[in-house]
């Protein structure tokens, strides 16, 4: 009875709130039920028969006219689980003249946003000193990408193995990103939830660890960091490794797609015709040119320009790392900032690091999975071809090294 009477009164408080009224009211509603399951949320939002709007930061639709406002309120409140702050302060914001509304801000919201504060201040990548200095923090779960056979010999203390292709879903030589319930089984098993900060680390080739941060941010985690140099430089640098496996408590992750992030071949279609986009070839100059080719096509994707992934790379004292910021900025001086770009390589590997460096860079950048391998193979999308295609071959050349 006290539950149903609860449930009850949450359900008006959801009313209320997308009716614009009641904001003390959904001030409290949002606070109390921040902690508590994602999943219990979405079946209130649902049962109110609101449109969901796609993802993005809400504050950017509160100016907009009321219709807009009052669903942006209510899907940002579906996403409030997952990180997005911006909602929750809006409304305490809304209600801060009561004494009571101050109190709670202070108590639910505030507190353990500073408490995670110095967790939240990386991003993109980090050392192996920033690493070893925070690899227990009880917030911080590093994954190593490495195959099994790797990870049994040794690793970084604390690390859960996550050999990548458990993030994808491979189809013959194309490798699409896993579906959304493969990637919460598998985050939530190696002891991940919507707070986690992840890092993550491969061998020191960068590529593995980029298409995790790529995947994590396409499920909508983007509390993801990548170790630079990989185990490679935890290893030179002499930090202390285990050859015990780690097996944490599992934990609820929430998956909430961003498809802004993920490019599907119909996005990528719609981009070559498309003047506000921008499609990147991360492939060697020979793939671009047509020389060889994954694919049973010869050539590259029609209006794409090339900037190998290769370029992004340094190797330090045997070791590969990125490149500066400002390095990084010359070599993609010119992409245009103001338009959306799409990055392919062979199987969506290589580009995976160029969709990292245009990320740290600022750009809105989505990668397409499929890239060559589908496309290449698609008699029906438009293509660049060489003047003298090579022989076809029954058996293309495998993506094993310039993916």
């Amino acid at each position: 009875m006290i539950a149903s009477a609860w449930l009850d009164a949450t359900v008006r408080g959801f009313r209320q709130l997308a009716t614009g009224k009641g904001d003390m009211l959904a001030a409290v509603v949002v606070l109390l039920l921040r902690p508590l399951s994602p999943y219990f949320c979405s079946l209130l939002l649902s049962s109110l028969d609101l449109v969901q709007f796609p993802p993005g930061r809400a504050d950017k639709f509160l100016d907009q006219r009321a219709l807009c406002r009052r669903r942006t309120r209510m899907w940002a409140l579906a996403q409030f689980s997952s990180g997005t702050v911006t909602m929750e302060f809006h409304l305490i914001r809304r209600a801060a003249h009561s004494t009571f509304a101050k109190i709670l801000a202070v108590a639910f919201w505030c507190a353990p946003l500073i408490a995670s504060a110095e967790s939240t201040a990386v991003h993109f990548e980090v050392g192996v000193d920033w690493l070893h200095a925070h690899r227990n923090d009880p917030n911080l779960r590093i994954l190593d990408l490495r195959s099994e056979a790797d990870y049994a010999k040794s690793h970084i203390e604390g690390a859960v193995n996550v050999p990548i292709l458990r993030l994808f879903r491979v189809e013959g030589t194309s490798n699409y990103v896993a579906p959304v319930a493969q990637v919460q089984d598998v985050l939530g098993a190696a002891g991940i939830d919507n707070k986690t900060l992840v890092a993550v680390y491969d061998a020191g080739e960068f590529v593995n660890a980029s298409r995790a941060f790529w995947v994590l941010e396409v499920y909508g985690h983007d509390r993801v960091v990548v170790l630079d140099g990989g185990y490679a430089a935890w290893m030179q640098g002499g930090q202390a490794v285990s050859n015990v496996p780690y097996v944490p408590e599992r934990r609820a992750f929430v998956p909430t797609v961003s498809p802004n992030r993920l490019a599907t071949k119909l996005a990528t279609r719609l981009a070559v015709d498309r003047p506000a986009s921008v499609i990147v070839d991360a492939r060697e100059n020979t793939d671009y040119r047509g020389e060889k080719s994954a694919a049973k096509r010869f050539g590259h994707i029609q209006s794409a320009v090339n900037i190998p992934a290769k370029g992004h790379f340094d190797v330090v004292n045997g070791v590969k790392q990125l490149q500066s910021k400002d390095k990084l900025a010359a070599y993609y001086k010119d992409l245009d900032r103001n338009k959306k770009i799409i990055t392919y390589c062979n199987i969506g590997m290589q580009s995976s690091s160029t969709y990292f460096v245009l990320r740290k860079l600022g750009y809105d950048v989505a990668n397409y999975d499929g890239s060559w391998t589908e496309w290449g193979n698609d008699q029906a999308l438009p293509i660049v071809q060489p003047a003298q295609p090579p022989a076809a071959s029954s058996t293309p050349t495998p993506p094993a090294s310039a993916m």
